[in-house]
């Protein structure tokens, strides 16, 4: 049993001195970042650095405030934000 707490405790530590960790540290960004390229990114042809961060500026309020979500029970993030 000694061998399994071992192996139980180094699963929860980082994985490397450089601070990165197990999948489920990253799994809310990596979400929201898959989200913003299927619905936003792909769909549109930005030509320059200015133009994406105007379009991205425009698309995260949207995100945020009108987008409903199902795994926050069908609430936006800041309705959600808001309640807490």
């Amino acid at each position: 049993m000694a061998s399994l707490k071992a192996l139980q405790d180094m699963a929860d530590r980082p994985n490397d001195a450089l601070g990165r960790g197990r999948w489920m540290d990253n799994v809310f960004v990596e979400r929201l970042w898959r989200t913003v390229k299927y619905e936003h990114l792909y769909l549109h042809d930005y030509a320059t650095p200015r133009a994406l961060e105007a379009g991205l500026s425009g698309y995260f309020p949207t995100y945020n405030e009108e987008r409903i979500q199902a795994s926050l029970d069908y609430r936006t993030p800041m309705a959600v934000y808001l309640a807490t």
